[in-house]
């Protein structure tokens, strides 16, 4: 009997831990899909009119809606020059070989390099949309710098009005890069709960 229920205790425990490892999986995936949301936007006076999705500011295929509202101080050239980014493409790259590390590696291992390519695209993604790309957006902006900041541009604005136009333009982060923030996150605790466990360790991925 004893032999019995420890067999069956084994079985539950590895049922939940792959489990767990699906729901992690879950958000690897969910991590590349909200790549497709807005994640920066240029917004004037709290109106977005310019979004920008990860998979657009990773390509470099920003482009500005047509019939903007006149009157807006922007520059669409300037806006529109955003080149592909090669750290989102690997970020991107690094969501999609997380997912592939946990079918093609023993449980335990795969969830340890998946943990480690998370955590990679994470640090990735937190510097490069809130810091760098974001900096470099509101530095094309009017009468401003890099840190959002008044700045001595080069064509000064021609009365207060223009200026009070000028500061109501900015680059706000979107709820979808957050979320991809958060699903990440969630992966790499699920998967360090998933490697913690010692159930099936040596297991190859067919006997998963």
């Amino acid at each position: 009997m004893d032999e019995q229920g420890d067999r069956a205790a084994g079985a539950a425990s590895g049922t939940t831990t792959e489990t767990l490892l699906n729901v992690a999986r879950g958000c690897k995936g969910a991590a590349l899909v909200l790549f497709l949301t807005p994640w920066l936007t240029v917004s004037c006076a709290g109106q977005s009119f310019m979004p920008m999705s990860g998979f657009q500011l990773a390509t470099g295929t920003v482009a500005l809606p047509a019939g903007l509202p006149p009157g807006l101080p922007i520059d669409r050239a300037a806006l529109e020059s955003q080149s592909a980014d090669p750290l989102l493409i690997v970020a991107a790259l690094l969501i999609v070989a997380a997912i592939a590390l946990t079918f093609m590696l023993a449980r335990r291992v795969g969830a340890l390099a998946a943990m480690g390519a998370c955590a990679a695209a994470l640090g990735i993604l937190v510097y490069e949309v809130p810091i760098r790309l974001r900096g470099a957006l509101q530095g094309r902006l009017p009468g401003r710098d890099a840190d959002g900041s008044a700045a001595g541009n080069t064509v000064a604005p021609v009365n207060d009005f223009q200026r009070q136009m000028d500061q109501a333009v900015t680059v706000d982060i979107q709820i979808g890069f957050w979320l991809c923030l958060l699903a990440l996150i969630a992966a790499i605790v699920l998967l360090k709960k998933v490697h913690g466990r010692s159930h099936g360790a040596d297991r190859g991925p067919s006997e998963l």
